[in-house]
């Protein structure tokens, strides 16, 4: 039964983020009066349909997504789409895609990153609020350092402020809280840390080793902050606290992409299997880190689609902006190889991650 209605909400939360998705670039779409065929939820076969005035809106036999289908852009096969009939030549080319101002279709290129990153926003807002209160991360100083323990054989004192932590794996951070180093910390493979400390005014570095700690399932460094400040939740100052913490979760999530431009992280992807996983777990723990790992998977989907690949709307908008600075189109044949190529590399990145997402499953962890 738990199985059952882990993969239900599971459905449910990628239906979700990914029409909320494309609801961004049908509303921005509608705004600048491109012609909209079809805003389905759901892929498939149909189940449900309506007519607007001209938009056909749907709802499809697979709930594992949807899609906003305008005119003008080049995946588009209403030839073998018998849900919609429309002349296509009779479309004004000003009410296509591609035959609106650049700055306009960039808006609707970013529209569903946008409400991605609004959905992200407004889901944490509402859980830190349902709290009543959250506790607020001091500044990544330190209070207090073990004895024994790596960082007091490599000669960190309390009152040392961490500016920089680089991994030997190619990742590096400048946290502001202590948190944002714990959470950075989660990256650590192996090997050597270098942190970069502020001690009385000097900049000093210190080698560390991380020892895994039994009790926390954790590597740790054997620090601890200053006490925590607990701050009541309110409708006002919620939606502060849940922005810093999107914020603190982006230089995460961007910190881990351009480690993987550099050839270092791979390990750490996940695919469908591994947010599959991140269901179970977040099912079990109860409904409020459900809610979160929503906000959390949609604010992912929405950084991930900024990545220029051509295939993406970052990609895209890269396109939008070459084309706008030599003034033509780009070369149709030059394009689609451009295209392929991405799509290429983003199948392969999926099974790379799916594969990975297996292996951790095999090995139980």
């Amino acid at each position: 039964m738990k199985t059952i209605l882990t993969i239900i909400l599971f459905i449910l939360m990628l239906t979700i983020i990914i029409s909320i998705h494309e609801f961004g670039h049908f509303i921005t779409a509608k705004l600048f009066n491109v012609y909209v065929f079809e805003y389905s939820i759901g892929m498939g076969k149909k189940l449900f349909s309506k007519k607007g005035k001209e938009t056909l809106f749907s709802i499809r036999l697979l709930p594992i997504g949807g899609y906003c289908s305008l005119a003008g852009e080049e995946d588009n096969d209403l030839q073998n789409n018998p849900d919609i009939d429309v002349d296509i030549s009779s479309i004004p080319p000003e009410r296509t895609l591609n035959g609106i101002a650049k700055w306009k279709k960039i808006i609707i290129l970013l529209s569903g990153v946008f409400m991605n990153f609004l959905l992200a926003l407004l889901i944490v807002s509402m859980v830190f609020l349902s709290y009543g209160k959250i506790y607020n991360s001091p500044k990544p100083i330190v209070n207090e350092v073990k004895v024994g323990y790596p960082a007091y054989e490599a000669g960190i004192i309390k009152d040392d402020e961490i500016l920089e932590v680089k991994l030997e794996n190619g990742y590096s951070f400048s946290p502001e809280t202590m948190n944002e180093f714990s959470n950075f910390m989660s990256l650590y493979e192996k090997g050597e840390i270098t942190l970069l400390i502020n001690r009385d005014g000097k900049k000093i570095e210190f080698k560390v080793t991380p020892i895994y700690d039994e009790e926390s399932e954790y590597y740790v460094i054997g620090i601890s902050s200053y006490e925590v400040e607990v701050v009541e939740m309110n409708i006002l100052n919620c939606f502060q606290y849940g922005f810093s913490y999107l914020v603190m979760m982006t230089k995460l999530i961007w910190t881990t992409l351009l480690g993987l431009f550099r050839g270092v992280g791979f390990d750490n992807l996940s695919g469908p299997v591994g947010i599959y996983r991140a269901t179970s777990d977040a099912v079990n723990a109860g409904m409020s880190t459900y809610v979160l790992l929503i906000g959390a998977i949609s604010l992912n989907i929405g950084i991930f689609n900024l990545l220029p690949i051509p295939a993406l709307d970052g990609g895209r908008v890269i396109l939008t902006l070459v084309e706008a600075i030599i003034r033509r189109p780009i070369n149709k044949k030059l394009e689609n190889i451009i295209m392929t190529i991405s799509v290429l590399i983003f199948i392969l990145l999926m099974l790379f991650a799916t594969g990975s997402d297996i292996l951790r499953l095999f090995r139980g962890n």
